[in-house]
C-alpha cells in the first residue's frame, strides 16, 4: 500500500520553491491544468484570493493568445524538469506583462510548481512597432531586417544568428491545432528571450528565423528547447539548425555593410534547404560580404564613369501611328554582368542593396544631357526613365533630382518617369510627395507593368500617374484568350474612367494593334514599331528627324532584320 503524502512536508515543499523562486505569485497545477495551491499577491495579480483559485484552470489566469503556449510548456516538462523563465501576459482586467517560470516535481506528487514574476521597468516588453508573424508573434521579415541594418550602425558588438526549424509544414498538416499553435508560439518566445532586448528576433520565411544578440545566443538550449516542445506536441520530425555571423562591417563601409546584411537575410529568406546552408553560414556570410563588396564597387565605378549604354524603343500614338515619345532602356556590357543575370540582374542587385538609386540619379543625368544637346533641334523628343520605388522612397534621391530638374527647368516637359514594380514600395507618403512635385514641375509620371504584379491597382489608387503601361503578357493573348482580353478590357476601361492614358506592351502584329485600338487604348510599344536601339545618339541621325518619323518608316528600315526577331532579347 502507497504511504500517504505527509502535509507537512508538502507544505514545507511549496514554500521552499516559492522562497527559491523569489516571485510575486507561486500557484501549485496538478497534471489536469486545475490550480490545487495558490500563495502570493492574489489580489493585485489575480482579483481572488486562495479560496477562489483552488479548483479552477491555471489558463483562466493567462490572456487567450498565451493559454497554448503555456499548454505546450508545461507538457514539455519531464518529471524533475525545470522551466525556462518566459513572457506571458495575464488575462483582463490585470493584463500585465509577467514572467512565468516554474518547474514538474517528480512522483510520487507529479505536480507543477508554476511562479509568476510581475516586470519591472528596466525588463523588455512587446513595444517594438511593425507587422508580427501571428503565429510566432516575431517581427515580420522586413522589419526584422531594418532592425538588423540599425543595429550594425549602432555602437556594440551585435551578432547575427539565423535559425532553420525544419519540419514545418508537416507539423501544420498533421498536428493537433492547438499543440502546433502552443508549439509556434514557444519557439517564438524562446527565440526572443535570446535576442538582445526580449524583442530583437523575426521571422524571415516559414521556419527560418533570425536573432540578433550582442554573443549570448545558446544554441545547445534552442535545440534542447525546441526539441522538449516538439515531444510536447507530438511532433516528430522537427528538426533545428543554427549558426551565428558577426555583424562586422569589415571591408565595406557602415551603410554597404548594413545592406549587406538585408542581402543576406533576403538570401536566407527564399534560397532552397542546400543552397544556403546553415552549418557553413559564417564561412558563406564573409563570402558573400566580399563577393559583394567587389560588386558594389564595380556598380559605383560604372555609375560613377556612366560606363553603361542607352538604347531607346519607341512608343507610338495608335490613332495616327506617329512616334509619341521614346523609352530609354539601359545596357550593360554582356561579359561583365552575365554572371549577375545581364542588364536585369544587376539592377536588382542594386535594389537589394538600396544602391539602385544612384544608378536611377545616372541614367537621369545622361537622358536630361541628351534632351539639352537636341534642344533646338527636336522641342518635342520626349524620352522616358525607368525609375525603381526604392529610388522613389530616398530622400537623398528626392532631392538629388529635384536640383537636377532645377539646373534643367527648360525641357522638364520632355521628360518621363515609368515606376517599376519590381522592389515593393513601403514609404508611399514619400513617393506622392515626390511625384506630385515631378508634376509640378511638368515631369509626366508612368505606371509600369500594370497587372503584373498584386501591387498595380494599389499604386494606381494611391499614386498621381499621367500614363499606365498595361503588362505585355496580356497583349500578347489578348486575341486568343477570353481571359486575357477581359482583364486587359476591364484595366483599359478603369483607366480610361480615372483620365489616365493607356499604353501597351509587346504589340509585334497589326493584329495585337488593331486590338488594342478597339479596346481604346491609345498608345503602344513593341516591335511591330521598332525594336530598342541607340539610334538617338547617333549624330548622323538628327532627332529632329526621328521625333517626326512616322511608324511606317520605321518598319521600312526594320524590314531587313525581320529574320533576326525572333531570336532578340526581349
Amino acid at each position: 500500500m502507497a504511504q500517504a503524502p505527509d502535509p507537512i512536508r508538502a507544505e514545507r515543499d511549496r514554500f521552499v520553491a516559492f522562497a527559491f523562486a523569489a516571485a510575486d505569485l507561486l500557484l501549485e497545477v496538478d497534471g489536469g491544468g486545475q490550480i490545487t495551491f495558490a500563495a502570493g499577491a492574489l489580489k493585485s495579480l489575480t482579483q481572488r484570493d486562495a479560496g477562489a483559485l483552488k479548483g479552477r484552470p491555471f489558463a483562466e489566469l493567462l490572456a487567450d493568445s498565451d493559454r497554448a503556449l503555456v499548454k505546450v510548456l508545461l507538457a514539455s516538462l519531464k518529471d524533475g524538469g525545470r522551466l525556462s523563465p518566459i513572457l506571458v501576459q495575464l488575462a483582463n482586467p490585470v493584463a500585465l506583462n509577467v514572467m512565468l517560470g516554474g518547474c514538474r516535481l517528480p512522483a510520487p506528487r507529479e505536480t507543477y510548481q508554476i511562479t509568476l514574476t510581475v516586470l519591472t521597468a528596466r525588463m523588455p516588453v512587446d513595444v517594438r512597432p511593425g507587422n508580427r508573424d501571428a503565429s510566432t508573434g516575431l517581427l515580420g521579415r522586413d522589419e526584422f531586417a531594418k532592425l538588423a541594418e540599425e543595429k550594425l550602425r549602432a555602437p556594440g558588438n551585435f551578432q547575427l544568428s539565423l535559425v532553420e526549424v525544419g519540419g514545418m509544414e508537416a507539423m501544420r498538416e498533421r498536428a493537433d491545432g492547438e499543440l502546433a499553435e502552443g508549439f509556434l508560439a514557444a519557439v517564438g518566445r524562446h527565440l526572443r528571450a535570446q535576442s538582445s532586448d526580449g524583442d530583437s528576433a523575426g521571422q524571415i520565411a516559414d521556419g527560418r528565423f533570425g536573432v540578433i544578440h550582442d554573443g549570448n545566443f545558446d544554441a545547445s538550449a534552442l535545440y534542447h528547447q525546441i526539441g522538449e516542445l516538439a515531444s510536447a506536441a507530438k511532433l516528430d520530425d522537427i528538426t533545428v539548425e543554427a549558426s551565428t555571423v558577426d555583424l562586422d562591417a569589415g571591408v565595406l563601409s557602415e551603410a554597404d555593410a548594413a545592406r549587406t546584411v538585408l542581402y543576406a537575410i533576403n538570401s536566407f529568406s527564399t534560397s532552397q534547404k542546400g543552397e544556403f546552408t546553415l552549418a557553413s553560414l559564417a564561412d558563406g556570410f564573409r563570402h558573400l560580404v566580399a563577393d559583394t563588396a567587389v560588386k558594389v564597387r564595380n556598380l559605383r565605378g560604372r555609375v560613377a564613369t556612366q560606363d553603361f549604354d542607352l538604347v531607346f524603343q519607341p512608343i507610338v500614338a495608335l490613332g495616327n501611328r506617329t512616334i509619341h515619345h521614346y523609352e530609354a532602356l539601359s545596357r550593360f556590357n554582356s561579359e561583365t554582368t552575365k554572371d549577375a543575370g545581364g542588364t536585369a540582374g544587376v539592377i536588382a542587385f542594386a535594389e537589394q542593396l538600396g544602391v539602385v538609386s544612384e544608378f536611377d540619379l545616372a541614367v537621369c543625368e545622361r537622358v536630361i544631357d541628351l534632351l539639352e544637346k537636341v534642344r533646338e533641334q527636336a522641342p518635342a523628343l520626349a524620352i522616358a526613365v525607368n525609375i525603381s520605388g526604392r529610388s522613389l522612397e530616398s530622400e537623398l534621391f528626392a532631392g538629388q533630382l529635384d536640383a537636377l530638374l532645377r539646373n534643367h527647368a527648360g525641357i522638364t516637359s520632355n521628360l518621363m518617369v515609368e515606376i517599376t514594380e519590381s522592389a515593393y514600395i513601403v514609404r508611399m507618403a514619400e513617393v506622392q510627395k515626390l511625384l506630385a512635385t515631378l508634376q509640378k514641375r511638368g515631369v509626366r509620371v508612368c505606371l509600369d507593368d500594370f497587372g503584373a504584379g498584386a501591387a498595380s491597382f494599389h499604386y494606381l489608387n494611391a499614386l498621381p500617374v499621367d500614363f499606365v503601361k498595361i503588362d505585355g503578357r496580356y497583349v500578347r493573348n489578348a486575341i486568343e484568350n477570353r481571359r486575357d482580353k477581359a482583364f486587359l478590357k476591364a484595366m483599359a476601361k478603369l483607366c480610361r474612367e480615372l483620365g489616365t492614358a493607356t499604353i501597351a506592351e509587346m504589340v509585334e502584329t497589326e493584329a495585337q494593334a488593331a486590338a488594342m485600338s478597339e479596346m481604346s487604348v491609345g498608345y503602344a510599344q513593341g516591335y511591330l514599331f521598332g525594336k530598342p536601339t541607340p539610334e538617338l545618339l547617333q549624330r548622323s541621325t538628327p532627332a529632329s528627324i526621328m521625333a517626326e518619323t512616322r511608324v511606317g518608316g520605321l518598319n521600312r528600315q526594320l524590314s531587313a532584320r525581320e529574320a533576326a526577331r525572333s531570336n532578340a532579347p526581349r
